[in-house]
């Protein structure tokens, strides 16, 4: 009987803080809808943000000051609070000794670093993995598989010999980082805590399908480490605040960040909106070719895909951009 009524009083106190959370961003939501960018909708971060919460309630032990500062600050990046690490960023508890309190940080994921490389309007980034067989220049571009899918099914099997990421810019200028499978494991040993990848069933396992993403994500991390990014002041300083979070977090035993948590038995997480992959969205990209069919087919990928709303609009509009400016005269309405 006291387990259960300690179990109801640890649910009240959640209950209340929750509430204590959502006045906290009711207050704030006038700053939220000013801070946003363009075409991003206030109330769907704040619906992820929630989610995430949701999915992780120790973060309800956080001060509810430092959960508002993290979605202000997501928010005027246009950034999707996610409850796992393959959003655009998420957030980790960490306790706050000297108050002894416990204090919510924000951590970019890759995703949210292309988004603030496209939002910089100076190109995108793009990022794969080479499996043995493939060919890969020495200086690091691109992987060029030298079997197809379709040639054999059997190459998804092959080991990952690298992974890398290439910052395109606008002038044609490209800068990129390569990994070398060891530099990747070494990398996971040092910030991914061992029970993330100790079976098949993990994503940082070798052996599981996941793995080329999380070491495509890790190049891409590198790549804004090293500053090769066209970021703000601000963002650098976001994203090399996260690298000494992440270092820290795998020395603390509820900062698991690299997969998220267990969903709770009793709470039914808002289904996310779909989303467009970003192959799919390449693809979608290269076929158009005047800015009338950059329209059609952002208006028509954004109402199919709402979870990528911001990231549809800014990859059509730099397209629409390079073809005006390769041809003015093709910005005319047709007769």
């Amino acid at each position: 009987m006291s387990t259960a009524i300690a179990n109801t009083k640890t649910n009240e106190q959640l209950l209340a803080a929750k509430q204590t959370l959502k006045t906290r961003i009711d207050k704030l939501m006038p700053q939220i809808e000013a801070s946003v960018p363009r075409g991003v909708t206030p109330d769907s971060l704040v619906r992820f943000f929630f989610n995430a919460i949701n999915a992780n309630p120790d973060l309800l032990t956080c001060t509810p000051n430092s959960l508002a500062d993290c979605l202000v600050r997501a928010a005027s990046r246009g950034l999707e609070i996610s409850d796992g690490m393959l959003g655009d960023c998420y957030l980790i508890p960490f306790a706050n000794r000297k108050a002894k309190t416990s204090e919510a940080q924000l951590i970019v994921g890759y995703k949210g670093v292309k988004k603030l490389v496209r939002n910089s309007g100076q190109g995108i980034v793009v990022m794969g993995h080479a499996r043995k067989g493939d060919l890969f220049t020495d200086n690091g571009q691109l992987a060029a598989p030298t079997h197809s899918k379709a040639l054999d099914p059997q190459r998804l099997t092959y080991p990952i010999t690298h992974a890398w990421a290439c910052m395109v810019f606008r002038n044609g200028l490209t800068v990129s980082h390569v990994m070398t499978l060891e530099e990747v494991l070494a990398h996971r040993k040092a910030y991914v805590q061992p029970s993330n990848y100790a079976n098949a069933s993990q994503p940082w396992h070798e052996d599981n399908p996941a793995f080329a993403r999380m070491a495509e994500k890790t190049a891409v991390r590198q790549l804004a480490s090293r500053g090769d990014l066209p970021l703000s002041a601000d963002d650098k300083t976001m994203l090399a605040t996260d690298e000494a979070l992440i270092a820290v977090a795998n020395t603390v035993d509820h900062a698991s960040i690299e997969v998220p948590r267990e969903q709770i038995a009793d709470q039914t997480p808002v289904e996310p909106e779909p989303t467009i992959t970003d192959v799919e969205l390449e693809e979608a990209v290269a076929e158009c070719t005047t800015p009338l069919s950059c329209d059609d087919m952002s208006s028509r990928l954004r109402r199919h895909y709402p979870g990528s709303r911001q990231e549809i609009w800014d990859a059509f509009e730099a397209k629409r951009e390079i073809l005006i400016n390769s041809n003015p005269a093709c910005e005319e309405e047709p007769p």
